[in-house]
């Protein structure tokens, strides 16, 4: 778990959020990344179960 201390008061952190835009082709990469990440996870269990 992790724990952290919020400086900036619940109302600001809403209208802070709510200003933030995310980039589509960044979300997109990101995505990639992880589905990448996931397969790349799937082939290294494959390979270790397989070598014993």
């Amino acid at each position: 778990m992790i724990n952290f201390s919020m400086k900036k008061t619940n109302w600001e952190i809403k209208k802070t959020i709510s200003k933030t835009t995310v980039d589509p082709s960044y979300l997109k990469k990101f995505n990639q990344a992880v589905l990448n990440l996931e397969l790349n996870l799937q082939e290294e269990r494959l390979n270790t179960s397989i070598k014993m």
